[in-house]
């Protein structure tokens, strides 16, 4: 997987960035680190502004799940997020709690824009008729939503032992 980030990184640097248009500005989803490289190098050396789009905190989200445990490569990780959140324009976090993180890690507060991930804040009036209720949610079970993602850092096997209890 790391080799596979390092490959997009590599590849989006030296063959994508001057096969580009220059645009105005570039809009960065952090899903792995590597994606601040292109951003970077573009901003550079092309003049263009990025907004960086933070989904996961790390390396705090490879310590949560377990998927890192070496102090050297964390702090490594660590360096590089940094880096990348101080030549970011802009930053924008999908919660309260990631702009906090972030800030304690000496991000500018006037850098960070929360965007919640949610799709409205109040709901239509459409209501389900009994059939349609009945066949969705039939009244003889316990019926839950899980709208979430679905990774090692949500803990899918205790949602679904929580799940066989209630059983």
């Amino acid at each position: 997987r790391i080799l596979n980030y390092l490959s997009y990184a590599f590849s989006a640097t030296l063959f994508g960035l001057p096969r580009t248009n220059k645009s105005d500005i570039a809009f960065v989803y952090h899903g792995a680190l590597p994606v601040g490289i292109p951003a970077i190098v573009n901003k550079l050396f092309r003049r263009i502004p990025f907004v960086y789009d933070v989904n996961d905190i790390w390396p705090d989200t490879l310590i949560a799940t377990g998927m890192l445990k070496n102090k050297f490569v964390l702090s490594l990780i660590n360096k590089w997020c940094n880096l990348t959140y101080k030549k970011a324009n802009s930053i924008s976090v999908l919660s309260d709690g990631f702009k906090t993180k972030l800030i304690e890690r000496n991000v500018p507060e006037s850098k960070i824009e929360v965007i919640h991930h949610w799709s409205r804040d109040s709901f239509g009036k459409e209501v389900l008729t009994e059939e349609e209720r009945s066949n969705i949610f039939p009244k003889d079970n316990l019926n839950f939503l899980y709208a979430g993602n679905l990774g090692a850092a949500q803990s899918l096997t205790s949602i679904l032992k929580v799940a066989k209890k209630l059983q």
